[in-house]
């Protein structure tokens, strides 16, 4: 989180949110803090998500398994199965 955006949400908090500073820094810290972490996770996310939208497509177009069978697998819906199989049609990963 950039200084200036702190100074902005540091403003917000001061006039319409929390009176008490020691409340407020501690928000500030606590959201400064969650956001580092969830930045971490991000990296993984995307690797997994490439992975999984090659195994949805493997299994789609070589062995014929079903969007609604795939959706029921991922709880993604049918249309995103689709999407998934047609912007990752030339992409392997094996």
């Amino acid at each position: 989180m950039t200084e200036n955006n702190i100074s902005v949400l540091d403003n917000l908090l001061s006039e319409h949110v929390v009176k008490d500073e020691q409340e407020k820094n501690n928000l500030l810290t606590g959201l400064v803090d969650a956001t580092q972490e969830l930045d971490k996770f991000q990296e993984s996310i995307s690797d997994y998500t490439f992975i999984r939208n090659q195994i949805v497509c493997k299994l789609y177009k070589e062995h014929g398994v079903s969007a609604i069978a795939l959706s029921n697998l991922t709880n993604l819906s049918r249309q995103m199965i689709h999407k998934i199989v047609k912007d990752n049609t030339d992409e392997e990963i094996y």
